[in-house]
């Protein structure tokens, strides 16, 4: 992809200079941003939040599901997220960015394969998150002031 842009545009560093205009600051540093997003969010609990999330992802790509996909499906979302960990500002974009990670969803789905009433209360408690988490989104959202603000 740097490559890519490199090529087309002439400048060595144009990939970096494409992602410091999306930017809320304009230093570009892998895996820098989650620092400071994850501490303007959460204050003082960003390491205990950034640790969680973390772990879930590696839990994910540890369960026995996560090996039945073979090699190349467990292999990409794993590279994926390395690389939107490394070049992304989290924000609401990162939901957008998340799908191309589909093969987690087939894992998180695998998990629960057993007894039956488990999964459906396992899916709902994924819809009852998720449209809470919506609500949240459009609560900060709307309460956004630019350019003091930032949005979700």
């Amino acid at each position: 992809m740097a490559a890519a842009v490199r090529l087309g545009h002439g400048e060595s560093d144009a990939y970096l200079l494409t992602q410091g205009a999306w930017r809320g600051v304009r230093e570009i540093a892998p895996f820098g941003a989650w620092g400071y997003v994850s501490r303007f969010w959460f204050g003082d609990d960003a390491p205990w939040v950034l640790a969680a999330a973390f772990a879930l992802v590696v839990a994910t790509f540890v369960v026995p599901a996560a090996w039945r996909l073979g090699p190349e499906l467990h292999a990409w979302p794993a590279a994926y997220l390395l690389y939107l960990a490394a070049v992304v500002e989290p924000g609401s974009s990162l939901a957008r960015f998340l799908l191309l990670a589909f093969p987690l969803g087939a894992v998180t789905a695998g998990v629960v394969v057993r007894p039956p009433w488990a999964r459906r209360t396992w899916y709902a408690a994924v819809v009852v998150l998720m449209l809470a988490l919506q609500a949240v989104w459009i609560w900060h959202t709307w309460r956004l002031t630019p350019p003091s603000g930032w949005p979700p």
